[in-house]
Parts: structure tokens; sequence; C-alpha cells
């Protein structure tokens, strides 16, 4: 995932933009985007353990073993 932090110009005002892939989210300051950017970017590359088992409503799937 590209994350990318910059300065943009929207209906004649400064705002930060954060941008996720195609996806803009917009702060008014440089150090608010900065620091959603970096807490993003601290999430995405944490370790994420998948379930063993989970309910699609009516019934279980258990995810198959891995080596």
């Amino acid at each position: 995932m590209n994350i990318d932090v910059k300065e943009v110009l929207i209906n004649n005002e400064t705002v930060w933009q954060v941008k996720l892939n195609d996806r803009p989210l917009h702060f008014r300051c440089q150090a608010e985007a900065e620091a959603f950017a970096e807490r993003l970017a601290t999430r995405i590359e944490a370790p994420h353990a998948l379930p063993e088992t989970f309910f699609d409503g009516d019934s279980e799937f258990v995810a198959p073993e891995t080596d």
C-alpha cells in the first residue's frame, strides 16, 4: 500500500492530503497528516494473525494447516 503525504489546494484552501493508493484523506495541518500516515503505516506493517476458524453466518470454516 502506498502512503503519500502532500500539501494540496482545494477550493482556494491549503490542506494536507494523505493518499492511500488512490484514496485521498484531507487534514488541516501537516502534523495531523503525518501522524495519521505514520500510525497507519505502523498498523499495516504490524504482524497479523489469521483466525483458525471463523463463522460466515450459518456455517463454520476451518482454515487449512500451513507449513
